[in-house]
């Protein structure tokens, strides 16, 4: 804000940081627990195919567990006072 950023643009900009930081956490976990479902299927009878239904739930209570985590932070860094910031540095 001190270099002419607006709150809005602010938190949009750290929102978004954080919704891409889950979203790649989310495809790696997705993509490597597919991986290893397959692999242990050989050995473990019981195993099936993934779930379509449970990977798209899990996955949107994760994403929403990572945007109510990222909120808190985002609001703070939009409402911050520049001279304040600046000063403590």
């Amino acid at each position: 804000m001190a270099l002419g950023a607006n709150p809005m643009g602010i938190l949009r900009a750290t929102l978004g940081r954080g919704v891409v930081t889950v979203a790649i956490g989310l495809t790696l976990g997705t993509v490597l627990s597919i991986w290893a479902t397959r692999a242990v299927g050989g050995v473990v009878y019981t195993t099936g195919d993934a779930d379509v239904f449970s990977i798209a739930v899990a996955a949107m209570v994760l994403m929403a567990t990572g945007i109510g985590a990222v909120l808190p932070a985002a609001l703070s860094a939009s409402r911050s006072d520049p001279r304040a910031v600046l000063n403590g540095e």
